[in-house]
């Protein structure tokens, strides 16, 4: 991830870097989820999205018990799927991070 670039490169065995996301709404943390999906935090979003087979980003959530996420930045997925992720406050403090 280019956080304050608002891309997301992909690295091949061959040794080629290529624009995978952009924007990419501020991603900072990624993980591949069971069926080799990304998953990936989004400061700019404030929120966990998994971008499908298609290339389709979708947002899975951006809150809990109806309170925004601040700034997720790392994430695991295990084996059931279940997600685990950090959240702190920095990734929206300033617009290199995220949107105001």
């Amino acid at each position: 991830s280019d956080v304050k670039g608002n891309r997301m490169f992909r690295w091949s065995r061959r040794g080629e870097l290529a624009l995978y996301r952009s924007p990419s709404h501020y991603v900072n943390g990624n993980a591949r989820d069971g069926e080799g999906r990304v998953v990936s935090c989004e400061h700019g979003r404030r929120g966990i999205s998994r971008t499908e087979s298609d290339g389709e980003v979708r947002l899975l959530l951006d809150r809990v018990d109806g309170k925004r996420f601040n700034s997720p930045n790392d994430v695991a997925v295990r084996s059931d799927g279940t997600l685990w992720f950090t959240d702190p406050p920095y990734g929206i403090i300033g617009d290199e991070e995220g949107y105001k």
